[in-house]
């Protein structure tokens, strides 16, 4: 079995991704949209075997990140759940992590309003030497707004620490697919002028999942014409 394959499996095995033939009327996600599925990485660390999922993870990850991002010396984990993927890379790789401070905003403009208040706390713990090369990662994209706001955070840190980093992009364990506003997490950035790779699509899994009858062919339909395949 394909590593990317035996992920899937192991995800589904411990029901982080739901569908609607788990619940039928969906999810309403933080960002207000509704959706026919439903994916949870951030319990990860707290399963029986999660020792061994969490490696597979890294070490894929961090294969893809290498491959992607080759000038890349340090990734910063998106709190909360990046974090955990984040440390994983690290110790099936070697690349150093940091991770973001959580923060009550949803978008840059909130951002920008917060810091206001904030003071000379840090936004993300950890070091950031001159002339690093950064890889944001985290469990999953939607919008790519929470990414945006984690790298303005690396930004505004690192300029108040007085050090040169480039971010060279962004790597998560699986993109939604889907659309907001009629573009796709990876059209918006590249929009912004960053680089999105993800270990997993949405398609691959449920393409996996109704291989292995773990969906319905009529969840399978339903989750095709909502991502618009």
């Amino acid at each position: 079995m394909k590593s990317l394959d035996k992920i899937v499996k192991k995800l589904c095995a411990i029901h982080a991704i739901k569908t609607l033939d788990d619940n039928p009327k969906g999810w309403k996600l933080v960002s207000g949209m509704w959706s026919p599925f439903y994916v949870n990485l951030r319990f990860l660390p707290s399963v029986k075997n999660a020792k061994e999922i969490l490696s597979l993870i890294g070490r894929e990850m961090g294969c893809l990140i290498k491959r992607e991002f080759p000038e890349v010396t340090k990734i910063v984990g998106v709190a909360m759940a990046g974090v955990p993927i984040a440390i994983a890379i690290t110790l099936e790789t070697g690349i150093p992590c940091c991770y973001t401070r959580k923060l009550p905003v949803k978008n840059l403009e909130e951002l920008e309003n917060f810091l206001k208040s904030y003071g000379e706390h840090a936004l993300v713990e950890g070091n950031l030497d001159d002339g690093e090369s950064i890889v944001i990662v985290d469990d999953l994209v939607t919008t790519f707004e929470s990414k945006l706001i984690a790298i303005e955070q690396v930004r505004r840190e690192a300029k108040r620490r007085g050090v040169n980093i480039k971010i060279e992009g962004v790597a998560v364990v699986i993109d939604r697919e889907q659309k907001v506003n009629g573009k796709t997490a990876k059209e918006i950035a590249r929009e912004k002028g960053y680089k999105l790779v993800s270990l997993l699509s949405f398609k691959r899994i449920i393409i996996y999942m109704k291989s292995q009858n773990l969906i319905t062919p009529q969840t399978y339909e339903r989750i095709l014409q909502y991502l618009g395949k």
